[in-house]
């Protein structure tokens, strides 16, 4: 979602994933042009490439630490750029250097989406919640809307976890 949202503003992404079955999905299904594999040893340099072309301000963290490139990424931020853990899929702590806070304005901060649906104002909760809402309804969820595979009763909800 993150992504199509993104790309509605014009704006681009960098992608890091872990499979290639996700980088070819990222391609194909999201259209995006620069997508690399964690594990690559060519990895942080073709990211490093990238990056200095598109001068990211942002990094969207789902990994966390342990991942080979988090730190990286983050020390390559622009200055004043910002890293948002959205998830910590690796259950380690992100060493993040302290002097790329203090001399380079650059931040870490966390987003849930409970906690900033209470604390944003109720305009920009209607807005958020229409700009859904449109594109569900009139725009056949092209951003936020999901594939369903298969349609389950809910009493069989064990088996859709499968």
């Amino acid at each position: 979602m993150l992504i199509k949202l993104a790309r509605t503003k014009g704006i681009e992404s960098i992608n890091i994933v872990r499979k290639q079955e996700q980088a070819d999905l990222l391609k194909k299904d999201f259209g995006v042009n620069h997508v690399f594999l964690q594990d690559s040893p060519t990895c942080i340099d073709d990211y490093k490439k990238v990056a200095a072309d598109l001068k990211p301000k942002v990094f969207f963290d789902v990994v966390g630490g342990g991942a080979p490139t988090t730190v990286p990424i983050f020390e390559s931020l622009q200055p004043g750029g910002v890293m948002t853990i959205l998830a910590c899929l690796s259950g380690q702590p992100t060493p993040i250097n302290t002097l790329d806070i203090l001399f380079h304005d650059k931040a870490v901060n966390a987003y849930l989406i409970f906690p900033w649906v209470h604390k944003i104002s109720a305009e920009h909760r209607a807005y958020a919640f229409k700009l859904v809402a449109d594109d569900l309804a009139l725009n056949g969820g092209k951003i936020f809307g999901t594939k369903f595979t298969k349609e389950m009763p809910l009493e069989n909800w064990k088996d859709a976890l499968i």
